[in-house]
Formats: structure tokens, C-alpha cells, sequence
């Protein structure tokens, strides 16, 4: 098998072969190339193998993040069979705004813990005097919503800094800015309504003998979600009706492996499935299944190699080419931009399909246990057992 590498590594050959300083603004573009560069490839060797469990709800689990095609579903020592119907969201829900949860348990790699939120101490000290300003800077970012709060007290004649200190907390409170604002010794403890809330204190006071400070007392520490764990795969359906799917539709029998018994074997409805079998159907990023609920269930798909980031890892024999695509879209911008020549944008085009193109080759060679079962094959009379079965 070969071996896998990182993006971050294609990247820096990027960097590298053209020279480039600054890269942390178009990380994200690198990545979108990376995908679409594995995509054209298509060979064998830009999916793996995976095997997992799933979890049913409601008759549906949705699949793994990295799943690309199905090769198998089982349960126990049955292998189910796919049906052909157009009608095969077997559940569905019976109100409006009913949300259902699916649960599927990942592979190894994927992780689920819960975090830890920011916490940090405001600390007042020293003597506030009448007219002076004190001013406390929020700057949130929950889950990509970045926003700013500003919070200004001016302090007042008789005034100590228990009551500075009860204003802000009010003000930070009412309404919930995202953050908790609690008493604690000389001055006020913040923490992050969830893990998900990031957030920055800024201070500014002009006072000439009291002092406004922050101390950190815990970094967040991000939730790490199962990233195969969501809420329901379709929009809820808000009536039932005979009109939609049935539970007791079937496969479309293929004359090979009926799984009915005895007289059920020969009842079949309108389109000819038998009535009795399990079957399943992929569609709407959820697998269904028409008998099976609150169950687990075994599935083998191909799918794309992750790293710990969820990044793509890359095969090695599709290094050079992916990289050549990179740095072929990277300089395309400036080609739309007419600051590019177009020969220059030609050969970074023709490097990338002939590397593209010798990356498939590479890929659709046998290796060497391949060439040995044919090889075998080769020199007997009766045919080998198909590899499947092995």
C-alpha cells in the first residue's frame, strides 16, 4: 500500500515552487484545489477502504464525513440488498418542527468530548475617582459570528468598587452577550457560555490611582464532535400519509438471493419485490432502511483518508500532480487579471494533465501481489475463485 501525505506538505511544495511569502489567507482555496485535483485524478488509489458501524434512528443513519460510494451493507451474517424504488424514506415525522437526532458510531479516528469554555478574571484595584471612565471591550467570536461589546461606567462621587464592579456585571448579564459574568475576589470572573464562544478582553481606563487589568485562568478548549453525529438528514415530512413510502416495500428481486421464507417467498407487491426482505437505500447523505430501527448496522464504503484535522490526506504517487494543480489554479487568478502571460498559464495547464494523467497510470499498474494472482491464473486450466471471497 502506498503511503499518504499530508496537504500541508503539497502546500509547502507549493510555496516552495513558486516562492510565495504570505499563504494563511488562501489556505482554504488550497485545500478546495486539493479535492477538486483528487476528484479529476479518480483513480483507485484517491479513496480507502473503510469499515464502520452505524447507529439507526428513525429508520435512517446518516454516513460517515469522508464516504464516497457503498460497497456493502450487513447485519450480522446477512448482506443486505439495495432497493431501486424512488418512494424509500420509510420514517417520517408526524409534526411540524419535530427534530429527530441520528447518531452513528464513527471510526476509530473521530472523537466526540465536550470542551472546556474560555474563563478569564477582570481585576479592579486601587481608587477610582468621581468623572473618571472605565471601559470594558468584548470581541466574540461564536462559531464564526464575530460581534463587539463595548461596556463604559463613569464613576460617580461616594462610589467604591464593589459598585463599579456590580454595574459591569449587570451590563454584561443583561441580556447574555455569550459570556457569564460572575463575583469573584476584587473583581469579575468571564466565562464562555459554551466551549463554541471565543472571546478577547480589552480594558482601558484613565484613572490616575486605580488600575484595570485581565487574567487568563483557562484557554477554551474546542468541543471535539463526532463528525458523523447530526440531526436529521431531511426536512421533516409534517403529515403521514399513505400517499408515501411504505415500510413493507422490498428490493427489487434480482433472482439470485431471496431472503423470504416459505410462502412469503412468493408474495410480492405491484413491483415485484418480495415483502419479506431487508433492504436499504442511500439518498440524501442518510442510509435507510425499511425493517431496521434503534439498531446498529455494519457498513464497507470506500471513502477519502483523513488527518487529525480532517484534512485529505493524499496518496504519495499523487503528490507531484496535485501540486502541479495548485500552483496551476493559484496562478490562474492572475491570468484573469491579466497579469499573467499566456504561455506561462499554458504550461502550468499541460504539467498538470500530464502529471494528472501519469498519476491514473501509476495507479491502474498491478502491484505485486496482483501480478502474482495473475500470474496464476495464467498457468492453471480452471479459473481462480474471485478475490471477494478470500
Amino acid at each position: 500500500m502506498n503511503q499518504k501525505v499530508s496537504l500541508n506538505r503539497v502546500i509547502g511544495d507549493v510555496i516552495g515552487n513558486l516562492g510565495l511569502t504570505n499563504t494563511n489567507n488562501i489556505k482554504d482555496d488550497f485545500a478546495r484545489w486539493a479535492s477538486e485535483a483528487l476528484s479529476l485524478i479518480g483513480s483507485r488509489n484517491t479513496a480507502e477502504k473503510f469499515e464502520c458501524e452505524l447507529v439507526i434512528k428513525n429508520k435512517k443513519a446518516p454516513l460517515p464525513p469522508n464516504f464516497l460510494y457503498v460497497l456493502a451493507v450487513k447485519k450480522g451474517n446477512k448482506f443486505l440488498q439495495t432497493t431501486m424504488r424512488s418512494f424509500t424514506q420509510w420514517d417520517k415525522a408526524k409534526t411540524i418542527g419535530t427534530e429527530e437526532i441520528n447518531q452513528s458510531v464513527a471510526c476509530e479516528h473521530i472523537e466526540d468530548t465536550p470542551g472546556v469554555p474560555r474563563s478569564e478574571n477582570i481585576l479592579f484595584s486601587g481608587v477610582f475617582a468621581a468623572t473618571e471612565v472605565l471601559t470594558i471591550t468584548f470581541t466574540l467570536n461564536d462559531c464564526g459570528n464575530v460581534s463587539n461589546k463595548v461596556f463604559t461606567y463613569i464613576v460617580q462621587a461616594g462610589d467604591t468598587i464593589n459598585d463599579i464592579i456590580d454595574f459591569f456585571i449587570s451590563a454584561i448579564n443583561s441580556p447574555s452577550i455569550g459570556v457569564i459574568a460572575t463575583l469573584t475576589n476584587g473583581g469579575i470572573n468571564i466565562v464562555g457560555v459554551t466551549p463554541e464562544v471565543n472571546y478577547t478582553i480589552t480594558t482601558y481606563t484613565d484613572s490616575i490611582a486605580g488600575t484595570l487589568s485581565t487574567t487568563l485562568l483557562q484557554a477554551r478548549v474546542p468541543s471535539k464532535k463526532a463528525t458523523n453525529k447530526t440531526k436529521s438528514c431531511d426536512i421533516p415530512t409534517t403529515t403521514e400519509s399513505t400517499n408515501l413510502a411504505n415500510v413493507g416495500v422490498a428490493k427489487l428481486n434480482n433472482g439470485i438471493n431471496r431472503q423470504g421464507s416459505g410462502t412469503d417467498q412468493f408474495l410480492s407487491d405491484a413491483y415485484g419485490d418480495y415483502i419479506t426482505d431487508d433492504v436499504f437505500k442511500i439518498e440524501n447523505g442518510c442510509v435507510w432502511f425499511n425493517t431496521f430501527d434503534d439498531d446498529r448496522i455494519g457498513v464497507s464504503y470506500m471513502g477519502v483518508a483523513l488527518d487529525n484535522e480532517g484534512w485529505p490526506l493524499i496518496d504519495e504517487i499523487h503528490e507531484r500532480a496535485v501540486t502541479a494543480y495548485l500552483m496551476y489554479m493559484y496562478k490562474a487568478r492572475e491570468f484573469y487579471a491579466g497579469k499573467l502571460a499566456n504561455y506561462v498559464h499554458q504550461e502550468l495547464k499541460v504539467n498538470w494533465l500530464r502529471l494528472c494523467s501519469q498519476s491514473r497510470g501509476d495507479d491502474e499498474l498491478p502491484d505485486r501481489m496482483e501480478m502474482q494472482y495473475l500470474s496464476n491464473m495464467w498457468n492453471q486450466l480452471l479459473p481462480l475463485p474471485n478475490k471477494e471471497y478470500f
